[in-house]
Order: structure tokens, then sequence, then C-alpha cells
């Protein structure tokens, strides 16, 4: 594959990529206001249990399979790889209150 058609391949993927995390930003909001709750604690319950359920799939197939070692690398790696993406995205926050 050459360099310029993985870079287009890229460039779309991060493009629907963007669109999907608005619309679920947006479809998270509306959720969150027909239930009544503040968009944080839906944030903080709903969608992390969402996103939490590769991981919960994950961890019963290898248990299934007898092979616990690919379960807790993949708990503690998840875990592990989160707090670091807050600490990232709470400076992009940064940079965007500063600069309006």
């Amino acid at each position: 594959m050459s360099t310029g058609r993985a870079g287009a391949i890229f460039a779309v993927s991060a493009l629907a990529t963007l669109v999907a995390g608005v619309v679920l930003e947006l479809s998270g909001d509306a959720a969150a206001n027909q239930l009544g709750v503040s968009g944080i604690i839906f944030g903080a319950t709903i969608l992390a249990l969402a996103t939490s359920l590769p991981e919960l799939s994950t961890g019963l197939q290898s248990i299934k399979q007898g092979d616990d070692n690919v379960a807790m690398s993949d708990i503690f790696g998840g875990n592990a790889f989160l707090p670091v993406l807050c600490l990232f995205l709470v400076g992009i926050a940064g940079l965007f209150t500063i600069a309006s």
C-alpha cells in the first residue's frame, strides 16, 4: 500500500471517528436531559458502562478459555491508559479555555 493511500484511509477514518464522537456527545447530552441528570453524572455512569463492554467481553472470553493473563492485562492496561488519556484531554481543554 502506498503512503498516500494509507494517509487517505487514515484521514477518512479520523474524520469518521470525529463525526461519531460528536454524534455520541450530542446523543449523550440529549439522553441525559431526557433522564433529568447532569451530563457529568450521565457520562460517568452510562457512557463509562458502554465503553467498558469490550473489556468485559475480552475478560469473559479469556476466562472461558482458561487464560486469565489476557483478562488481567486487558483490565490493568486499560485502567493504566485512561488516566493518561484524561490528563491529555484536560490539557487540550485548558488550551481551548485559554484561547477563548
